[in-house]
């Protein structure tokens, strides 16, 4: 095949939500309803990142000055998916999952997992970042008699888990 010829290698993400009782970082349930009693409002700022930088998007989104409108419903959010609240302990369920996965993907689990924050400027996360650990690295799977390679496994409350549980509307100002 030509791909072999020129060196392409083909990357996938696989997103998956655990089916767990609670939410990451808190103990909210994750309640999907088309019901909102809340509603609260954001607008994007900048700030420096931990090395002391401001992210070029961040600032190239601060100049559309949105003004993010988040509808929620109370029985599946609460005051830290509003970021007015620290996070919670980390769900011991979704660790104890994603170490089992990751071992059944042979993967080398890290001795410890520590969260990480990742920028995010389009208006998904009301906290501006997203949190995600590095639980594994490397790793493989056996598919129809083909090896799967993975590079990493990651945990991570996902972005768009918050529009999808609470209606979001973006509007510009």
């Amino acid at each position: 095949m030509i791909f072999d010829k020129i060196g392409l290698k083909v990357g996938l993400e696989i997103h998956q939500q655990l089916n767990t009782n609670k939410k990451l970082f808190c103990k909210c349930k994750p309640i999907e309803s088309d019901e909102y009693t809340e509603k609260f409002s954001r607008r994007l700022r900048t700030a420096k990142s931990e090395l002391g930088e401001l992210d070029p998007a961040a600032l190239f989104e601060k100049t559309k000055s949105k003004k993010i409108n988040y509808y929620a419903n109370s029985q599946s959010s609460c005051l830290v998916e509003k970021d007015e609240e620290p996070p919670h302990d980390l769900d011991h369920n979704a660790k104890k999952i994603s170490l089992l996965i990751s071992s059944m993907l042979e993967s080398k689990i890290f001795s410890e997992i520590h969260v990480m924050r990742k920028t995010v400027i389009d208006g998904s996360n009301t906290t501006g970042f997203q949190r995600t650990m590095l639980v594994s690295q490397g790793g493989n799977l056996k598919v129809n008699g083909k090896r799967l390679e993975f590079r990493q496994f990651v945990l991570r409350r996902m972005q768009r888990n918050f529009s999808r549980m609470n209606k979001m509307k973006e509007i510009t100002v």
